[in-house]
């Protein structure tokens, strides 16, 4: 409604509109569009997926690989440090089929028609905690849904609905990699499980990531972590000590979003009169949990501020 913050799903019902109609004209004119893809993919995959031969991986990597390095272009242009280790999905497959297998021999897990799925009732039947962070949402199946998005369909055979995809069999079309249950691929929950008890052991510090991936996303880390570390003599186990879970960027009141086509690239902003450190300034300004709005006056503000701090830290100002 007008004068009112549009929530996620009007947002979201407003962009297809909008990507359809785009690509329709695109279609029409014989241009290219580059939101057609969102349009035509599902009929394109509908036709010719399952004519797809996917043994050769390099049909995934390569593009994510690609995206890859646009992110660190990205870093880069914003002055911030290479990460100490990088750790990639698809180089941990074989560590993600071991670490489901555990847990499966805990009995925490379980085998349904060649996927696997986690066992929420026996997890807890173990004395351990399930939805710590957010118990509140733990029946939300909108919520179970969406965390587990394409893993989510047809999911036959599951003992209970809230239990979710540790490992799910592929079909034709599909990335595939090997495993004791046949051609499958990793949950998405666990590729973060195991990816960060590769780096990090048993226990981390401090966990992150945006609010929205409390439940069931982080959630469902932590009950599969904790069951793969299970000691029955030990009691339940701590696989982060602290989460800090941080607001949306949001634009024009709505959550900037991939989904959402509200967004707007690194690149893109910096070719206007933003600069790095420019932008580094107006993600500080705001508090981590809250979330940052990008308006004009969040930019006038960060222009002030960077004014301040340059007239205060000038060589006039100082002794070096």
């Amino acid at each position: 409604m007008d004068g009112e913050k549009p929530s996620d799903a009007e947002a979201k019902i407003k962009m297809h509109v909008s990507n359809m109609n785009a690509a329709a004209e695109a279609i029409r004119s014989g241009s290219i569009y580059p939101g057609s893809d969102d349009v035509l993919l599902p009929y394109l995959d509908s036709l010719y997926k399952e004519t797809i031969d996917t043994s050769d991986q390099t049909i995934f990597t390569d593009l994510t690989r690609s995206m890859e390095d646009l992110f660190f272009d990205d870093m880069k242009a914003l002055n911030v440090l290479q990460p100490d280790v990088i750790i990639r999905v698809t180089d941990t497959v074989p560590q993600i089929a071991r670490f489901v297998e555990r847990i499966v021999d805990k009995g925490f897990g379980y085998e349904s028609e060649g996927s696997v799925y986690f066992d929420i009732s026996a997890f807890e039947k173990a004395g351990n905690t399930y939805a710590r962070l957010k118990p509140e949402s733990r029946g939300d199946k909108a919520l179970q849904e969406e965390g587990e998005g394409s893993l989510s369909k047809n999911l036959g055979g599951k003992r209970s609905p809230g239990d979710f995809a540790l490992w799910k069999k592929s079909k034709s079309g599909e990335p595939y990699w090997p495993s004791k249950w046949g051609n499958g691929r990793p949950g998405w929950h666990i590729e973060c499980s195991v990816m960060a008890s590769e780096i990090l052991g048993a226990c981390m510090d401090i966990h992150s990531g945006g609010i929205d991936l409390a439940f069931p996303h982080h959630d469902n880390e932590l009950a599969q972590s904790e069951a793969y570390f299970f000691d029955a003599e030990k009691g339940e186990h701590t696989w982060v000590r602290y989460f800090l879970h941080m607001g949306h960027l949001s634009i024009s009141g709505s959550k900037m979003s991939k989904s959402l086509k509200n967004f707007q690239t690194i690149q893109d902003a910096l070719a206007t009169t933003y600069t790095s450190r420019g932008m580094r300034i107006v993600f500080l300004l705001g508090k981590w949990h809250d979330g940052v709005e990008i308006s004009p006056d969040m930019r006038s503000h960060a222009d002030g501020w960077e004014t301040t701090v340059n007239v205060r830290v000038s060589p006039s100002h100082c002794c070096l």
